[in-house]
């Protein structure tokens, strides 16, 4: 500094010593003169002299002061020459015209080049291609502009590798502020770069392993900014990429409670709570992105803290468990239909038997009032409301049971026509539901209970779309298969079975409609429904080789239609018949129920038939009889359910005795519950409560005279 002052100063210097020298020899010169020299001629003469001389001593003098104060700059240029070759930054310095005048020892050795290589824009020859472009623009714009920049590019080195710089430049100015030029400073940042790139990478790695996870991951910083998410989260909320703050959360979802209903308070967000410090474990809660489908999650996270103790964030992870309640809710579900085929089972027994007295009692009315024709219309009326309260069981059961497919020949029309009463208890009042069947028959090979569960899920999801009261219209009708009908399209040609079942309620946009009859996919809130029915009704259609479609626009109801094959067999269906005129006998059987009502009514109809009957109301007693009365017994009609020993073991001891025992099972509970006791349902020498007298009397007087095969 005190150097660079003594060259700032020198000029001035050099001025003065001429002011004083010069007033010095002028104010001696005209003294000694005027003092001794009269003579105008010599002292012209000697002023001249002086003055030559006065030329000469401050020549001497100047080039002294001049030679030292160029000695000053060169040694200063020395210095700073010194100074920037010692040290490991490269420096350059450019002039007005953008050309570099200077590099310094460090840049030279640097580069492998020599001076007159690099002045000018010979230094440019060694950036790398691909930054040499912007490097240039930089350069040049700064130095329009008069400011300071700071650029990253890549220079060959002297063995011929491209390293990193970071070249920081800046305007020069001489004393008097003007623009001189400029000068810059580069230091080798190749290893931090690699550093960075390395980090970089490994940035990306995570991000890449976080984003494979399907647990959501998120992060947030000390000032609760979500800094870090990976995709699972993204899916989760519907969040950006970038870096979003705690007041912009609300904007793309919400957070409730596992209810789903009550919102979550701040300081009850997982993310906050750790934040602050609380450990967070399994906290269940539910996140509703704006606009998209809800998701049920497990939420465990802890702060971030650094090895110096400072809070750096917080880190929270998400597991989704939407697919495991639903599961639940669907085992629940199955756990309340279980209870419901038991409890089904058990009313259908008590009820079938109560109904067995009914019917079998108004039978033998019917019977002893032949010529009363009042008695006869009552006791009609009697029979008719009891034969509904059978439907009503079957029905029932049918929603209940849990079977493998078995299809039978049945009229379809005559199904739909049997539901129609069900249905309309399912629909409620408020839904007018008007059927439309046709007069012909229409026979398809079919298990009558899933296709009527089937008609039961589509009244019920008609039922929830008008929950205000509606129409709600069932058709039957037959179609035709020629290879042009699009919603038969993979299926064979030939006629089918038609159901269209139409409601009036709400309708369906066409975004559920693609996904309606995908398992556990539901519209309702939570709780109302498990997403199983109409995938159900698709899966039993498909598997009776028909097809199942909707139509529907919002507003203006929906419209479901069901194409089932119609059968090549002729015959009649396998619902029950009355028989006009039961046939009678005198053989004796053997009446096995532990219901005495039913014991004693049924027992009087076979009696009024002119059979002998032994009546038993469990299964020792029956054994008992058997044993001393067997080769007199011509049928066994035996209960399926009683306590302690139940019908299937009461016929394994009775064929003990008589090998070819002739047995008539009878019983009102679900076909499941048979099945477990190796009761086949629909074998010949089964009958379902409540009896249906002259159908029981004909099914007796059949087996007695032509037999029939014993199951085991």
């Amino acid at each position: 500094m005190k150097s660079d002052n003594n060259i700032i100063g020198m000029p001035r210097k050099i001025v003065l010593y001429y002011l004083i020298l010069y007033g010095f020899w002028v104010y001696v010169s005209n003294a000694v003169l005027q003092h001794y020299i009269h003579d105008v001629e010599m002292y012209s003469r000697i002023d001249t002299y002086l003055d030559w001389a006065f030329i000469a001593v401050t020549a001497v003098l100047l080039h002294v002061l001049l030679k030292n104060y160029v000695l000053m700059v060169r040694e200063r240029e020395q210095q700073y020459h010194t100074l920037a070759d010692s040290g490991q930054a490269l420096v350059w310095l450019a002039g007005t015209d953008k050309l570099c005048t200077y590099f310094n020892k460090t840049w030279l050795e640097y580069t492998g080049r020599t001076l007159e290589l690099e002045i000018g824009n010979g230094w440019a020859d060694g950036v790398h291609p691909d930054d040499l472009q912007r490097c240039l623009e930089i350069y040049t714009g700064s130095f329009d502009l008069r400011e300071k920049f700071s650029m990253e590019y890549r220079l060959r080195r002297h063995d011929g590798e491209y390293r990193w710089l970071q070249d920081d430049g800046a305007p020069r100015y001489d004393s008097s502020g003007e623009f001189i030029g400029y000068i810059g400073f580069c230091l080798d940042i190749s290893e931090s770069k690699r550093l960075e790139m390395e980090l970089a990478k490994n940035n990306e790695f995570m991000a890449a392993i976080l984003d494979c996870l399907s647990d959501g991951v998120v992060a947030c910083d000390q000032h609760g900014t979500l800094s870090l998410f990976n995709r699972s989260i993204r899916a989760f909320h519907g969040l950006p990429e970038q870096p979003l703050c705690p007041e912009q959360w609300a904007e793309y979802y919400d957070l409730f409670e596992k209810d789903g209903v009550t919102r979550l308070k701040t300081e009850n967000i997982p993310l906050f709570r750790a934040l602050h410090g609380q450990e967070v474990t399994d906290q269940e809660l539910v996140i509703v992105p704006k606009g998209a489908k809800s998701h049920t999650v497990l939420a465990t996270g802890r702060q971030l803290v650094s090895r110096g103790g400072e809070v750096l964030g917080a880190v929270v992870s998400l597991h989704d468990v939407t697919l495991v309640k639903t599961l639940e809710e669907h085992i629940r579900h199955s756990q309340k239909l279980d209870s419901i085929g038991t409890l089904a089972g058990g009313v259908a027994h008590d009820f079938n038997n109560i109904l067995t007295v009914i019917i079998s009692a108004a039978a033998l009315l019917e019977m002893d009032a032949a010529d009363d024709p009042e008695q006869r219309k009552l006791i009609t009326q009697i029979s008719g409301s009891a034969e509904r309260g059978a439907k009503l069981t079957q029905s029932l059961l049918a929603f209940s049971r849990r079977q493998s497919i078995n299809r039978q020949l049945e009229n379809l029309a005559t199904i739909v026509n049997v539901m129609q009463d069900f249905m309309g208890r399912i629909i409620g009042e408020d839904i007018l539901l008007t059927t439309y069947l046709p007069d012909e028959p229409l026979m398809v090979m079919i298990d009558r209970g899933q296709i009527e569960q089937v008609l039961m899920n589509l009244a019920a999801n008609a039922r929830d779309a008008m929950p205000h009261g509606g129409i709600l219209d069932i058709a039957v009708s037959h179609v035709e298969n020629d290879g042009r009908l699009q919603e038969l399209e993979g299926c064979r040609p030939g006629d089918y079975a038609l159901i269209t079942v139409s409601d009036s309620g709400d309708g369906i946009d066409k975004t559920t409609q693609q996904r309606i009859f995908e398992p556990f996919f539901t519209t309702k809130v939570m709780g109302r429904g498990t997403g199983l029915g109409l995938s159900m009704a698709y899966g039993i259609i498909r598997q009776h080789d028909g097809m199942i479609h909707v139509y529907s626009e919002p507003g203006d109801g929906t419209t479901f239609r069901i194409y089932l094959p119609l059968s090549d067999q002729h015959g009649k269906a396998t619902s029950a018949q009355f028989v006009a005129s039961p046939p009678n006998g005198t053989e004796t059987i053997l009446m096995v129920e532990d219901d005495p009502q039913v014991l004693k009514i049924n027992s009087e109809l076979l009696e009024r038939a002119g059979y002998k009957v032994f009546g038993a109301m469990n299964g020792s007693e029956a054994v008992e009889l058997f044993k001393q009365e067997h080769d007199e017994i011509a049928l066994v009609v035996l209960d399926v359910i009683m306590p302690g020993m139940n019908g299937k073991e009461v016929y394994e001891k009775l064929k003990a005795h008589k090998n070819d025992v002739k047995v008539l099972f009878a019983s009102g509970y679900t076909a499941e519950i048979l099945n477990r006791k190796g009761v086949v349902q629909e074998s010949g020498n089964f009958i379902s409560k409540p009896l249906n007298p002259p159908v029981f009397l004909k099914r007796v007087r059949t087996l007695i005279d032509e037999g029939a095969e014993n199951i085991c």
